[in-house]
């Protein structure tokens, strides 16, 4: 499912007053971030869940699988280009950059 089907859905609907309606709705939760250490498994996994529900995703995994999560970030990559804006994505490499971000 994309995120226009899982997104903005009503899951519960009560009338609190007359004219007044409370709805629950799915809503995205905005930007997450995700450590992994030595899971690169992990990085298409949770960039597709975070994608299929309307998340930008922040990664950082380990360095003893540097190589690996820079390839499967690049696959990433690659497969939002015809989708959504490529930054929605990001991989992190150091802790510095986590506390720039």
């Amino acid at each position: 499912e994309s995120a226009h089907q899982t997104t903005n859905q009503v899951l519960r609907r009560m009338l609190i007053a007359e004219d007044m309606v409370l709805e629950q709705r799915t809503v995205p939760i905005g930007v997450l971030m995700v450590i992994f250490e030595s899971r690169p498994d992990a990085l298409p996994q949770v960039a597709a869940l975070s994608i299929a529900s309307g998340n930008g995703l922040m990664l950082k995994g380990g360095k003893e699988a540097k190589h690996t999560n820079q390839m499967l970030f690049g696959l990433v990559q690659r497969a939002l280009e015809k989708y959504c804006p490529t930054t929605a994505v990001q991989l992190i490499t150091s802790r510095e950059e986590v506390s720039q971000s």
